[in-house]
């Protein structure tokens, strides 16, 4: 999770718009309309599904598990 906020950190600082993270790829960025891609930031697969269980609700959670989308 420190990492996780660290990029979010970084991210508000640098006046990052979207973060993109999916496991077993490149973290994307886009700022001011540009796609940033850094290969050095990667998220296991597992690694994901960890943050997203911390951060949502067990009614949350479940509608993602369902529609594979959240707002």
């Amino acid at each position: 999770m420190q990492r996780f906020q660290s990029i979010i950190g970084n991210g508000i600082k640098d006046a990052v718009s979207d973060i993109y993270l999916t496991g077993g790829h490149p973290m994307v960025r886009r700022k001011h309309g540009v796609i940033q891609f850094h290969p050095e930031v990667r998220f296991s697969h597992q690694e994901i599904d960890d943050l997203v269980k911390k951060m949502l609700t067990p009614r949350q959670l479940h509608m993602f598990q369902q529609r594979k989308s959240l707002d």
